[in-house]
This record gives structure tokens, C-alpha cells and sequence, in this order.
């Protein structure tokens, strides 16, 4: 576990994309859109959002799962640190922690809650085209991942 895993306090981030391999190996993954365009627009992206004090990273990216993509803990396997980087925008600067998991069953996922006006799963190609622009490395990293 990396020093920044165990306690990353300031102005940290956690997202995490659940995966899906289907019988014919093709690969989706479960994006979401918010229900308030201030945060991200209208585009899919992934379930994210900032570190509480006394998380690691990879709780908080289970926890936004779980709230913004209805991802349920039952449903969830390996989970691994896909990427960690920091991002830096015009008055400020974090670092975002992605992760990746496994599910077995792509329609066992709870309600998101409000901040979420749409979750749901998109074949990973259609996934990289339509998502947020600084998004589309993660998702490719993702590709490259799982597609065999």
C-alpha cells in the first residue's frame, strides 16, 4: 500500500469503475452522469468525488460507487488501484485515485442517489467516445486492462 493510500487528506479524489466481461468477452463499464451539470456536464463519467478524512482512497472510491453508481459491495471483486495522478486545473490541484473492479451480475446495483440522473453500463469503445476528455485516458487504461 502506497504512503498517499493510507490517509490522502488534502484535496484528494477517488473514483472507481466496476467492469463487466460478458459471454462473448466484450467489455462494459458502468459510468454515470450528474444530475447537476456543474459537476461534469452532460457527459458519462466516472463515480468520483473527494476523500473524507480518515478514508483511504479506496474506500472513498467504493463509497462513491456505491452512492453515484449503485455499485454493491456483494457484487464487487478484485479491486485494484488503476491509476493515481494528479490534476491540475486553473485555481487548484489534486490527486485522483482510480480503481477498478469486477462484477459478476451488471443488473445487481442498487438506485443511485440523487447526484446521479443516469448510471448505467456502456460497451468500453462507446464508453471512451462519450465520456469527459480528461476521462478518457482512465478508460482506456481500463481497455487495455481487461480486453483480451
Amino acid at each position: 500500500m502506497r504512503l498517499n493510500e493510507i490517509k490522502q487528506k488534502k484535496r484528494g479524489r477517488a473514483g472507481i469503475y466496476p467492469v463487466y466481461t460478458d459471454s462473448e468477452g466484450q467489455v462494459w463499464v458502468c459510468l454515470m452522469i450528474p444530475s447537476d451539470p456543474a459537476y461534469g456536464g452532460p457527459q458519462p463519467q466516472m463515480g468520483k468525488g473527494r476523500i473524507d478524512d480518515g478514508q483511504t482512497a479506496q474506500e472513498a472510491a467504493i463509497r462513491e460507487g456505491e452512492e453515484e453508481l449503485g455499485l454493491r459491495r456483494s457484487n464487487m471483486s478484485n479491486v485494484q488501484l488503476l491509476e493515481e495522478k494528479i490534476i491540475s486545473g486553473l485555481n487548484s490541484s489534486y490527486t485522483i485515485f482510480v480503481y477498478t473492479c469486477e462484477v459478476t451480475d451488471p443488473k445487481a446495483f442498487d438506485k443511485p442517489h440523487y447526484e446521479s440522473s443516469w448510471a448505467g453500463f456502456l460497451l468500453i469503445d462507446d464508453a471512451i467516445q462519450r465520456t469527459r476528455t480528461q476521462q478518457r485516458p482512465f478508460l482506456e487504461a481500463v481497455k487495455a486492462k481487461y480486453e483480451v
